[in-house]
């Protein structure tokens, strides 16, 4: 469902173009207060049951892994895109000409990213929910993990890509999509 607001910022991003933003902005608007309002807890989007699907099985011979040390937590992803399309919202806010719109979904965003680091970062080691390299990789590219802490995140998403899975792909269809500019924008473009 990101992609409604996504093809939107994608279009005003490389063409300039704000027919779509403001001709959508109060539907936009009416799914993240659905979102909001039906399908979070404590801050976290709880309904992706999809998560980080189509990550690389344990044997060729398996379509999907049954191993849960290799499934990124739904809520990770879901709660990650929202605080993505919520801080969108705050710029499309700006460009349909309703900037009273704007502190709120700035102060929403700013509650889910507590509340989404509180419930899936270890600031110690770095890593996020379970550790898979899309936990860390979303966070990271997402905007969601302290600056404090970049460094520490990136480099264990590297070492669990170098080392746990031989330099090979380790995500599914939406860690994937974040992979390369991810790793190139923090300086592994010959590990991308």
């Amino acid at each position: 469902p990101a992609a409604y607001l996504c093809v939107a910022d994608m279009l005003y991003n490389q063409r300039g173009d704000v027919r779509p933003i403001e001709r959508h902005y109060a539907s936009m608007k009416k799914w993240i207060e659905y979102i909001r309002d039906r399908q979070m807890k404590d801050g976290l989007v709880i309904n992706d049951v999809y998560g980080d699907w189509c990550m690389p099985p344990e044997s060729p011979e398996m379509i999907h892994s049954q191993d849960p040390a290799r499934v990124t937590d739904g809520r990770l992803v879901g709660t990650s895109f929202f605080y993505r399309l919520l801080n969108m919202m705050a710029r499309f806010a700006a460009v349909a000409g309703h900037e009273e719109d704007i502190p709120a979904y700035l102060e929403q965003a700013a509650r889910v990213k507590d509340a989404y680091n509180r419930m899936f970062l270890n600031p110690e080691t770095g890593q996020y929910a379970n550790n898979t390299v899309s936990a860390g990789l979303l966070s990271l590219v997402q905007g969601l993990v302290p600056d404090t802490l970049k460094q520490k995140v990136f480099d264990e998403l590297v070492r669990r890509t170098e080392v746990d899975f031989d330099s090979h792909v380790s995500t599914g269809m939406i860690g994937m999509q974040f992979m390369m500019r991810g790793l190139s924008r923090y300086g592994r473009p010959d590990l991308a």
